[in-house]
């Protein structure tokens, strides 16, 4: 497959189930299931429930469902990246709530394209959207690929920066992301050293099985032995 050239030999979506998972803290993940499976996360946050993706455009109507059942609405939303699993239901999101789509300035096409929603802010490397949590700009996958850090509680969101055991990338704890679904396959490999840098233990997957606790360690040990 090339790279976004052939998404269809993947895309085989039919019906998806989606459904809240067990919360880890202040982070309340939501499951799209189908052949594959990606997740979204609202994280409650002084200024009001944070999303962190949203899922596949095929399932917008159940995942407004479940963000109905929040105490109060999305305040924000914030995109790890562009691609359709993750961006599929921006533009439901925007219309039911109006809160600002935030992503890194080198996704904006690619979010845009992808939604057709305009973006509204965008964030850089190191800089923080929202008090607490940290972008790390982890380039490769896409241009603008990004982790999340909740910094206080030692939680990485992985986006497709790195994915779970059980998902498409393989059945180790963690594994590297998808070559054939990378833009520069090696330089997302390259650019995973950035995470040497966090101090977390839990790394909640976008795909694949989290990582509750002791997660750093398994993530330097993917980075040791790339070399």
């Amino acid at each position: 497959m090339k790279y976004e050239k052939d998404w269809a030999a993947i895309r085989r979506i039919d019906a998806v189930d989606v459904q809240w998972e067990p919360s880890f803290g202040p982070v309340r993940p939501i499951r799209f299931q189908w052949t594959g499976r990606v997740r979204a996360f609202v994280l409650e946050h002084a200024q009001g429930p944070i999303l962190i993706d949203t899922g596949v455009v095929e399932a917008e109507a159940d995942f407004r469902a479940r963000l109905a059942e929040l105490p109060r609405p999305p305040a924000l939303l914030l995109l790890t990246h562009g691609h359709w699993d993750h961006a599929g239901g921006v533009a439901a999101v925007r219309k039911a709530y109006g809160c600002p789509v935030f992503c890194h300035e080198l996704e904006v096409q690619r979010v845009q394209k992808e939604t057709g929603v305009a973006v509204d802010q965008v964030f850089r490397d190191d800089t923080e959207p929202v008090p607490g949590l940290k972008v790390i700009h982890v380039p490769g996958h896409t241009e603008g690929n990004c982790a999340f850090f909740l910094q206080h509680e030692r939680i990485l969101f992985s986006g497709d920066v790195i994915f779970g055991k059980g998902s498409i990338a393989g059945n180790e704890p963690v594994n590297l992301p998808p070559e054939e679904m990378s833009l520069d396959w090696k330089g997302a490999c390259a650019n995973l050293s950035k995470l040497r840098s966090l101090d977390f233990d839990c790394c909640m997957m976008s795909h694949g099985e989290h990582l509750p606790a002791s997660a750093r360690a398994q993530v330097l040990a993917l980075i040791d032995r790339l070399g």
